[in-house]
């Protein structure tokens, strides 16, 4: 899952001035790598209305064609919850903090997580922005994968594991 925050004057670096403008997210099966299914919708920003500049360079989204056509978060929260709701049910997902998951049944149902490339979307971001505007966050969103994290942590342990074993001639590409 990938939120975009973006702030409407690059040298604001002020959480108040964030704001969201994409909510993108995808079921990836881990097994077969097929994307199984997908929530993307743009948001409407409510107290900055007007897409900086800056904002278009850097992600391409435009005001006409993806900001005035967006909705506001609340709708947006609304709509992403439904569709994992009908994720749960159809597929038989168990979030990790969900109740469910302690339930004999579980064990039958499909583990699922979120998977970020930072805790900054997750845990600061959006967590501000639904409390600033007063909006429920899902609760299966306060646990997820820093994968950005857990790369660091792993080509960490790649280079510790070459170093040790005297293989100096292989080079990390970042792929694993």
């Amino acid at each position: 899952m990938l939120v975009a925050l973006l702030c409407p004057y690059h040298n604001v670096l002020f959480l108040s001035w964030f704001y969201l403008v994409e909510f993108p997210a995808v079921l990836l099966n881990a097994c077969t790598g097929e994307v199984e299914s997908e929530f993307h919708t743009y948001v409407q920003p409510q107290e900055h209305p007007t897409l900086s500049e800056f904002c278009t360079e850097l992600t391409g989204i435009t005001q006409v064609m993806q900001v005035e056509a967006g909705i506001p978060l609340q709708i947006c929260m609304s709509r992403f919850s439904r569709w994992l709701q009908n994720l749960q049910m159809n597929m038989g997902l168990v979030f990790p903090n969900n109740p469910q998951m302690a339930s004999a049944a579980a064990a039958s149902r499909n583990l699922c997580t979120f998977l970020t490339w930072s805790d900054w979307d997750l845990g600061v971001c959006l967590q501000y922005e639904c409390r600033r505007k007063q909006i429920h966050k899902p609760d299966v969103l306060n646990s997820w994968i820093d994968l950005r994290g857990t790369y660091r942590v792993c080509s960490c342990l790649w280079v510790v594991c070459v170093y040790t074993l005297g293989l100096n001639c292989l080079h990390f590409s970042g792929v694993l």
